[in-house]
């Protein structure tokens, strides 16, 4: 839904890439020792006979060539004893709980995972937009609440198993109680988000009268029931490539469902419209912030920073904007 737009930093990706080289030359020639490996398997992790360090780099740090597998522009086939091979070379579960005196130089006392998905500094979870993922500091370092996710599971794709563009942080919601090993193809976060190719829509709410106010303070008082329902329109315009993965969406994290649950935030959003998007109101704040831009009207009344209708530390800011400001 929201798109991810920091990346990992310059810093955690050299040093994810030579921890992690290095760990897997050890891991692969190990393997080695004592298989037989299969030309496919020697495809990716050498050339001319050894362990290549810029083969096995694409797949752990290079962005573009990751995104290109994910998308399906360059193709990477396994057969089931290949895939069995790799993932006993590239096993994320046993790498990532390796709690060493090298991980904690590269990475610190909280650990690999904790490291990777605190250093995106993301807040809110890029799938649903619904939950907080937050960061937090403790005496072992810095730690979050995000599950990491792995766009193409692991267990189909052991080869991109420790890309760092494979990797998504998101709710435990959206990882481990929707998508779990579903691979239906779906929205990309470091790539593409809904935009405006599918956007929230509100049924109206039947009013008794012309007393719009009113009646939106009366819904969130509850004193009468809100008679809507929140639903998602897809553009006419989207592509049907991306239509098939916003749909995909929408269904794998069952997002019209849980969105029902925001009802009542959609009261309070209009009713703020309805009273701040006024003339007077807007005089007011100008007359005591004089100079003040759209922007920071934006964030004052609704306590957003907005970037293309989203904000990837805020949950809910695409349903607001598109009940606000559309």
């Amino acid at each position: 839904m929201i798109k991810i737009r920091t990346f990992f930093s310059k810093d955690i990706q050299i040093k994810y890439e030579e921890y992690m080289t290095e760990l897997l030359k050890t891991r692969y020639e190990d393997f080695k020792s004592k298989n037989t490996v299969l030309d496919v398997v020697k495809e990716l992790f050498e050339k001319n006979g050894h362990f290549n360090y810029e083969k096995v780099k694409r797949l752990l740090v290079d962005k573009e060539y990751v995104e290109e597998i994910i998308c399906g522009k360059t193709k990477v086939e396994l057969k089931n004893d290949e895939l069995k091979q790799v993932s006993k070379i590239m096993n994320y579960d046993e790498i990532f709980s390796i709690k060493n005196s090298k991980v904690k130089e590269y990475f610190g006392d909280s650990g690999l995972r904790h490291a990777l998905l605190s250093n995106l500094n993301i807040a809110a979870c890029p799938y649903c937009n619904r939950q907080y993922i937050s960061n937090y500091v403790t005496p072992g370092g810095k730690k979050t609440t995000a599950d990491l996710d792995h766009f193409k599971h692991k267990a189909k794709y052991p080869f991109l198993s420790l890309s760092l563009y494979n990797f998504i942080p998101s709710c435990q919601i959206c990882n481990e109680r929707m998508k779990k090993e579903n691979d239906a193809e779906i929205i990309y976060p470091y790539d593409e988000n809904f935009g405006d190719d599918c956007i929230f829509q509100i049924v109206p709410v039947n009013a008794k009268g012309n007393d719009k106010y009113k009646n939106e303070l009366d819904v969130m008082r509850g004193i009468i029931d809100a008679d809507c329902e929140i639903d998602f329109k897809v553009s006419e315009k989207c592509m049907p490539g991306k239509k098939k993965r916003i749909n995909n969406s929408l269904q794998v994290f069952e997002l019209k469902t849980l969105y029902q649950e925001h009802i009542q935030d959609v009261q309070k959003m209009r009713l703020k419209r309805i009273m701040y998007e006024t003339k007077e109101s807007t005089q007011l704040l100008e007359k005591v912030m004089p100079g003040i831009s759209n922007d920071e009207k934006d964030r004052i009344l609704y306590g957003f920073n907005w970037e293309d209708g989203e904000d990837i530390n805020r949950p809910l800011s695409k349903l607001t904007f598109d009940i606000v400001k559309r």
